[in-house]
This record gives C-alpha cells, sequence and structure tokens, in this order.
C-alpha cells in the first residue's frame, strides 16, 4: 500500500483554548478577540506544506458541547464552497467535575482555565485516530 503525501495537524481543543486565554491575559492588544480557525488551517497549511506533506488536514479535536467554541473561535460557514477547506471539527469527550470550585478559586488565575474544563475519551479519540491515519497510509505526517 503506497503512503500518500498527505500531513495531520492534530489540534488538542483544550491546548488551543488555554494558549488564547494566555494570549487574552498578556497581552492587552488580543483580549476577547476571536480566533478564525478557517485562517489559523490557511497559515499552517502555508507555512508547512513542505514539511508536512503535499496536502495538509487540521483536525480540531474539542469537547462535545464546548461553550468555547463560540466564545472563542470563528468558525467559518461549512455549507459555503471554499470557506471551508482542508480542515474538520471533531467533538469527542465529555466533561467531568475535576475540582471543585472553592479549591478552584484558590489556584492561581493564569492556571484556572487548564482545570475547569476537564475531559474524558477525547485524548482517546485524538490517539485511535492518528492510529488509523497511519495504519492505513492516509497519513505521512502528523503534527501534534
Amino acid at each position: 500500500m503506497a503512503m500518500e503525501n498527505r500531513g495531520y495537524f492534530i489540534i488538542d481543543g483544550s491546548h488551543l483554548f488555554s494558549s488564547i486565554y494566555e494570549l487574552w491575559r498578556t497581552k492587552p492588544e488580543f483580549k476577547d478577540r476571536k480566533l478564525d480557525i478557517g485562517r489559523l488551517t490557511e497559515a499552517l497549511t502555508r507555512k508547512w506544506s513542505i514539511y508536512v506533506g503535499a496536502t495538509i488536514r487540521v483536525v480540531y479535536y474539542f469537547k462535545q458541547n464546548d461553550k468555547r467554541l463560540k466564545t472563542m473561535l470563528v468558525i467559518p460557514e461549512t455549507d459555503m464552497p471554499g470557506k471551508k477547506d482542508h480542515w474538520q471539527i471533531k467533538e469527542c469527550g465529555e466533561s467531568i467535575k475535576s475540582i471543585p470550585e472553592e479549591k478552584l478559586q484558590k489556584i492561581s488565575e493564569q492556571y484556572r482555565d487548564h482545570f475547569i474544563r476537564a475531559e474524558k475519551g477525547l485524548d482517546i479519540k485524538l490517539a485511535s485516530d492518528v492510529l488509523i491515519f497511519v495504519s492505513s497510509g492516509r497519513a505521512s505526517n502528523i503534527i501534534f
């Protein structure tokens, strides 16, 4: 079986949200600005195609029904031709209560976002998908 010259960027939504939050906290000029995942995908593709593969797919993994999808991201319309190329959102995993609110308030504000929205199952789905991409010959490179 021939390996396609295709690379995948695998984006863990929790880490993406933490990075956005940290940018908001440390750079006032970015406060409350949403990240456009269509433009992020385009930038990743343009910058990395020479290293990752002739075709790049970006898969964003988020927990199910995460409200931050609407408050922190701009998601281009998916039913318009040309608006969604080479990216996909997968909602998986379920929220779990990891730290009671009174204990959460004792944690430094800069770290709270790491604990508030813990999920179960997202990392397993992400790893399983990567194994399928590689074992089926659909991916030549994976970047997390």
